[in-house]
């Protein structure tokens, strides 16, 4: 599994991938696209991270469209 995110500008992928650090201890690489676009990727703990982001669920499996707690601001 592998956690990727493409970004339009240089300052956005970088700070992304501090944040990642920061926040939840994995490392990030950045790699420069054709053109201006960023290509994010985490390849180390990737379940633990997604998890821990909401993109999978406890159970494993995808997370598609919002949380219900996002959509119903919490009620």
């Amino acid at each position: 599994m592998v956690v990727e995110a493409e970004l339009d500008g240089g300052l956005a992928a970088h700070r992304l991938r501090r944040e990642i650090a920061d926040l939840y201890g994995h490392q990030a690489t950045v790699r420069v696209l054709a053109g201006p676009r960023y290509l994010l990727r985490v390849q180390t703990r990737v379940a633990v991270l997604a998890r821990a982001t909401g993109l999978i669920d406890p159970a494993g499996c995808p997370v598609r469209g919002l949380r219900a707690r996002v959509v119903t601001a919490g009620s």
